[in-house]
């Protein structure tokens, strides 16, 4: 039986990770930068209002980029921050353009979704159990349909109730239960 030697190579990134932050999502950055070996040292206040565990004690400490990048995971470039100020600040630098633009990874949908008017509301007629069909394929082909599409198929069914019903577009006239 021959034994061979594993030799193990660090990786020069300053908190670590198998791969260089030029190679993984945004996503793992900011895990990377929340990891144990990354965390920045100190009290958790937060450095830009000086709150200690976020406002009113309910919020958790974040980690913030100083410089706005996060591929720079340098212990430099972090420290903690609440979550309030990491928005405002991350603004200001978006506006000012500072730091680097986070690409947020967002995977494609299984299908189309619902491509007519009609479908849509068989489908949500299915979910309300006004129709007879299987719930979860309903529930899915909603999903799967992009927000804007479902917009439209909501405005054409108000057009088509209100035709229908008169001005309130409600069956009952108009009444409002409360």
């Amino acid at each position: 039986m021959t034994r061979t030697r594993t030799r193990i190579i660090r990786n020069p990134e300053p908190c670590g990770g198998r791969k260089p932050a030029s190679e993984v999502t945004d996503r793992a950055l900011r895990y990377r930068a929340n990891s144990e070996e990354c965390k920045p040292g100190g009290p958790k206040r937060c450095m830009w209002c000086g709150v200690g565990l976020g406002r009113r004690n309910q919020e958790p400490m974040q980690v913030a980029h100083i410089d706005g990048d996060e591929t720079n995971t340098t212990p430099e470039n972090l420290a903690w921050t609440c979550r309030p100020c990491n928005a405002k600040v991350a603004a200001a630098m978006k506006k000012a353009g500072v730091g680097r633009p986070t690409n947020q990874y967002n995977p494609k949908r299984r299908g189309k979704g619902i491509t007519d008017w009609r479908e849509f509301q068989n489908a949500l007629a299915i979910t309300r159990g006004d129709q007879i069909g299987d719930v979860g394929r309903a529930v899915q082909l909603i999903h799967d349909t992009p927000m804007s599409r479902r917009s439209e198929f909501q405005k054409e069914a108000w057009v088509r109730r209100k035709e229908l019903y008169g001005p309130s577009g409600r069956r009952d006239g108009g009444s409002v239960p409360f």
